[in-house]
């Protein structure tokens, strides 16, 4: 009895071998590297459906098919394809993320600019620059162009320059002029360009300045 059991054993074990030999034999024929890649085009259709501006899910999307061994191995031309969409979307992921670190702490300190001074609305102004050149296509970019519009139209009323100025200008270069200071008369005319809003005056200006020359070019004439 024990040797009909012991071959009734290796009787069952060989017709196991068979059969799984048989079932991995049948799945090899069976399988097929265009389903393969027919599966990676349904997950770059899938791909695409997400908004572009979401580059962080575009990044971990494409980096989930890069691990796909499969993907790998028998759509090689489109894994390619993935590989360097993924170069590209990465690099504006790791922006993104810088962003989102860097941009909050600056919005909360420009919550309240009622009580800042000049200087430090300017200087808020011009980090609102920087950061827009450096995050211009982030989701943070739409904030910061919001804050940004507001500390304009600060630095707008602050740098408005009062007519009587002006005035005042055009008195101190002729007393300049009268005395025969006219290196003096013209830096007055410099500094005054220098300053924000100087722009609505230019007209006047060049008037000025065409008067200093004219005065200039007369005090040197021979007598």
């Amino acid at each position: 009895m024990d040797g009909r059991r012991h071959r009734l054993f290796w009787v069952a074990a060989a017709v196991l071998v068979v059969a799984i030999g048989g079932l991995v034999v049948a799945n090899v024929l069976a399988f097929d590297p265009e389903d393969v890649k027919k599966a990676l085009e349904r997950d770059l259709a899938e791909y695409k459906l997400l908004p572009e501006a979401d580059v962080l899910k575009r990044d971990v999307f494409l980096h989930g098919l890069l691990q796909n061994e499969s993907y790998r191995d028998h759509a090689k031309a489109l894994y390619r394809d993935v590989e360097r969409m993924h170069g590209r979307v990465h690099e504006a992921a790791d922006v993104e993320l810088e962003a989102k670190k860097t941009v909050p702490p600056f919005l909360a300190r420009c919550k309240d600019l009622s009580n800042l001074s000049g200087q430090e609305v300017r200087q808020l102004y011009d980090e609102s620059r920087s950061h827009l050149a450096n995050y211009g296509t982030t989701q943070q970019a739409a904030p910061l162009r919001e804050v940004q519009g507001r500390l304009k139209q600060l630095l707008e009323k602050q740098d408005r320059i009062d007519p009587k100025e002006l005035l005042e200008l055009q008195k101190n270069v002729l007393k300049a002029c009268d005395a025969g200071k006219f290196q003096d008369a013209t830096a007055l005319i410099v500094a005054f360009r220098k300053r924000p809003g100087s722009v609505d005056y230019e007209p006047k200006l060049r008037e000025i300045e065409a008067m200093v020359s004219r005065r200039s070019a007369a005090a040197v004439k021979p007598r």
